[in-house]
């Protein structure tokens, strides 16, 4: 539900009634996001330069760019003390990220190997060495933590599901924080019809309906599907958009690589619906909505013209990363305009294998 925050929905039976309030656009926002965590391995075949270490997974790289564009944001992932935590704990800190360790896992690791164009794949190992990584777990014990965290918030964000992760999102739609789901992985099935009641926003590419039919149930909040080069659909039941409204893709010129396109999208969505809804007392229109996919797709294709999830924070900077959101925005001028400066450390070979 969104309470204070502008959108708050009553339940009365199986109906819901939408009321919106005001918020100040251009006040500080603030996040927390869970998920999947891990240190992203970028090893671009035949370049010179060696791989470059950045904090990645769906989530940290949501997290990433929310706390570079201007969120207040705080992460929640696995433990630290390896140099792989400390090298994506690290760079969340440069893009201006909270981490907070919330479980007794390793740290993941996914190495991209990026040829020149676009094509990309994903590997699990030391692309040096062989040298095998942690991948990612879910955690089986509570997790009274994130009730802590979630005081306060804006937004709360999740791609991966257990309990205690589900547990919170109830507990933040009740305290009228924003919460949004990515559906990413089948073995969320246990916890997916709860998780669609609850979420605010759902958000997801159409190629894992094939994986995941039950994401076919629906949920009356706004639901964006992404359809690669067709663009994107939305529906959103409980502002009487039934059938899904369908959004032409946004050219993208000059790619490099599509990784990490979709996170961008969606930080870019949660950014811009989060000051819709705040900023109306009135139901909002389908156009509306219309306008805020299309700028998320078009920061999505934005980033694709750089190397790696998130090669736009370091090759142009969070305040060029806003002009291509949206070039009015009120936090544009408040960001840093200079690109992320990785330390040399974080681009030597195969320095990963021995904190694994």
């Amino acid at each position: 539900m969104f309470g204070s925050l502008g959108r708050c929905i009553l339940y009365t039976g199986q109906e819901r009634q939408m009321t919106l309030e005001h918020v100040a656009i251009g006040t500080p926002r603030s996040a927390l996001v869970t998920g999947f965590v891990a240190l992203d391995v970028l090893h671009v075949d035949g370049a010179a330069r060696g791989s470059r270490y950045r904090a990645g997974g769906t989530a940290g790289n949501v997290a990433a760019i929310l706390g570079a564009l201007g969120w207040g944001t705080t992460i929640a992932g696995p433990r630290r003390g390896s140099l792989v935590s400390n090298l994506a704990v690290g760079d969340f800190e440069r893009c201006g990220a909270v981490y907070h360790e919330l479980y007794d896992q390793d740290f993941p690791v996914v190495v991209e190997h990026l040829q020149r164009g676009e094509s990309h794949r994903f590997s699990f190992s030391c692309p040096t060495c062989g040298h095998g990584f942690p991948t990612f777990r879910r955690s089986t014990s509570p997790l009274p933590e994130l009730a802590s965290l979630l005081q306060g918030r804006d937004v709360f964000f999740v791609d991966r599901l257990f309990p205690g992760v589900v547990e919170a999102a109830f507990a933040a739609r009740e305290r009228g924080t924003v919460v949004v789901y990515e559906p990413s992985d089948p073995a969320d099935q246990p916890w997916s019809a709860e998780m669609l009641a609850t979420a605010d926003i759902v958000k997801y590419s159409s190629d894992r309906e094939k994986k995941m039919p039950w994401l076919t149930d629906g949920s009356d909040s706004l639901v964006v599907r992404t359809e690669g080069a067709k663009g994107a659909a939305w529906r959103w039941r409980d502002i009487s958009v039934e059938d899904w409204r369908t959004l032409p893709a946004s050219p993208a010129a000059n790619v490099v690589d599509t990784c990490g396109a979709g996170d961008w999208m969606t930080a870019g969505l949660l950014m811009g619906m989060f000051e819709l809804m705040s900023a109306h007392r009135q139901g909002i229109s389908p156009q509306e909505v219309d306008r805020e996919v299309l700028a998320a797709q078009k920061l999505a294709s934005w980033s694709c013209r750089f190397a790696g999830a998130r090669g736009a924070l370091y090759e142009a900077g969070a305040r060029e990363a806003l002009r291509h959101l949206s070039g009015d925005r009120s936090l544009v001028s408040a960001v840093d305009s200079h690109a992320l400066v990785e330390p040399v450390e974080a681009i030597e070979s195969c320095v990963v294998c021995t904190g694994a």
